[in-house]
């Protein structure tokens, strides 16, 4: 089995030790969070609505599990009955919807109170644009070419990836073309409220994310970051550090 990326380890992990039930991965991708879920023995279900030119979906064909243990998304409605799941995961999806109200309203429908929905994704607040792999792309306005102009910068200092075959500047309209069609970047407030009216209150989990994540991927400032774990304030600027390099991970409570 392909080894799982970290966000998909940190999501298992929680749901084995916080989960009654079934799981739900909202914007299951090929599949490989479902199947290492698997074969963990957890019971674990994906759905996703396999928009991009069915390279997804002709990969999740390939597991056998597409219609057993993967389903397409019915335009923005789960395929499942209110209540059926005791939990949801999803990682690095939120930031691609167009409507985060109608998201969290059908994750808050399908998982039965006392259950929660754990997501890690990228707000409009975060330095890094991970999906281009450079900084700040996501926050330079697409005017008059300016953020075509500074994503082809940011190919010539050394950030992201150029595509064979093309020039700097045509891969770089590309990647401008898109941050406006795939991404929906949203501040950190517009987050919090469309949480809390949706679900019972929500907590922070990007300080159990970093530590989980240095446990795995041991690193030469490991002790000296979980020394600064240890106090209050130091809590609080390892999750702003983690919210501006990496992700929001948000853990919402059903009612």
């Amino acid at each position: 089995m392909t080894k799982l990326h970290f966000n998909h380890r940190f999501l298992l992990d929680v749901a084995e030790a916080e989960s009654h039930g079934a799981i739900l991965d909202y914007g299951c991708g090929d599949g490989a969070m479902v199947a290492g879920a698997m074969a963990r023995g957890v019971d674990f279900y994906g759905v996703d609505s396999f928009y991009d030119g069915g390279k997804r979906k002709g990969a999740v064909l390939v597991t056998s599990l597409l219609g057993r243990r993967i389903f397409e998304l019915e335009g923005d409605r789960i395929p499942f009955p209110p209540s059926y799941f005791g939990a949801a995961v999803s990682n690095e999806v939120l930031e691609h919807v167009d409507s985060l109200e109608t998201v969290l309203a059908e994750l808050a429908r399908v998982v039965r109170p006392g259950g929660w929905v754990l997501c890690i994704f990228p707000t409009k607040g975060t330095w890094w644009e991970g999906h281009l792999r450079m900084p700040f792309a996501h926050l330079v306005p697409d005017m008059f070419g300016l953020q075509r102009a500074y994503i082809f910068l940011c190919f010539a200092c050394g950030f992201g990836c150029v595509e064979d075959g093309v020039s700097a500047w045509v891969c770089a309209g590309r990647k401008r073309d898109y941050l406006r069609r795939c991404t929906r970047y949203r501040s950190d407030r517009e987050v919090d409220a469309a949480f809390l009216g949706h679900f019972d209150g929500f907590e922070s989990r990007e300080l159990s994310w970093l530590l989980s994540r240095l446990d795995q991927s041991p690193s030469p400032l490991g002790g000296l970051i979980k020394t600064v774990a240890t106090y209050s304030l130091g809590q609080r600027l390892l999750i702003w550090l983690v919210r501006k390099r990496a992700n929001r991970v948000i853990i919402a409570r059903c009612a």
